[in-house]
């Protein structure tokens, strides 16, 4: 299961998911070493952005269908398509999100295939769903804070990992930078120099690593005082996944060898110190 959420707002079409991966339960021998998390949010094209709900093989397969078709389809093609593989398996539902103006968000599932300019939709798991939603304030970035303090409390066995947002706006989808940080020490006093500490006294941050280019697949995490991370890599057409780990590696030492791997520039969303 998951849980996805596709909203809009002020102009801008905003896609949000968890990383907890699903599975057939029939097919569990062809995942003797399969991933607890992995990207469940990906760009087919430069201006239309994918969320899935379901069994990963089965919406890989369907993701693959839509990027090898990408150029001959507009986001209602796409919708059309992700429908019918929907239907098919009666196992997957997707959001897309459509950045071309006016923007406009998708829901697909076997029952239920809509489009709308405004307000929001979501797919997977309805507790998460119910708690995520029981909110008033629904803009993006509320959403996200909820999301990921839901994701934190495990309340929801469903859902867990981060939240990864994407946005949609002037023809461009990108994945939306985030960075967090948090200070055992931190005092709230007038021109304190917060100090944020090792991981040996308490200290936590991460940034998230994004391709720099609109359209680009690929999300990741580093731990600044863990001095590690990964980013999931992916081929929609070839229908490859990768997710590529490192360890005792400082942030741009990451970033530089991840540019060499990927052949595309990344970024981070922000930096501390010498970490």
């Amino acid at each position: 299961m998951t849980l996805a959420v596709a909203t809009t707002h002020e102009q801008t079409a905003f896609l949000q998911a968890d990383l907890r991966l699903s599975y057939d339960l029939d097919s569990n021998l062809e995942y003797v070493n399969r991933p607890d998390v992995g990207l469940k949010i990906f760009f087919p094209n430069a201006s239309t952005a994918i969320a899935y709900s379901g069994t990963m093989k089965y919406a890989h397969e369907a993701i693959k269908e839509v990027a090898n078709r990408t150029e001959n389809l507009d986001a209602k093609g796409i919708a059309d398509l992700l429908r019918k593989k929907s239907k098919e398996y009666d196992d997957i539902e997707f959001l897309l999100i459509d950045s071309k103006d006016p923007v406009a968000i998708y829901k697909i599932t076997p029952k239920v295939f809509a489009s709308t300019n405004h307000g929001h939709y979501w797919i997977g798991d309805s507790g998460a769903a119910n708690l995520l939603l029981s909110g008033t304030d629904l803009t993006p970035f509320a959403l996200e804070t909820r999301f990921q303090s839901l994701l934190d409390s495990r309340k929801v066995d469903s859902v867990g990992g981060f939240v990864v947002t994407a946005k949609g706006k002037n023809n461009e989808v990108c994945f939306q930078p985030r960075m967090q940080l948090t200070s055992p020490y931190y005092m709230l006093q007038a021109n304190q120099a917060i100090d944020f500490g090792n991981a040996q006294r308490g200290g936590f941050g991460y940034t998230t690593v994004t391709p720099l280019k609109p359209g680009q697949n690929g999300w990741g995490v580093h731990f600044f005082q863990g001095f590690c991370g990964f980013f999931f890599k992916a081929d929609l057409a070839a229908d490859l996944y990768e997710k590529i780990i490192w360890k005792s590696t400082k942030l741009q030492g990451a970033l530089d060898a991840l540019k060499v791997n990927l052949g595309f520039e990344i970024e981070a969303c922000g930096r501390l110190g010498d970490y």
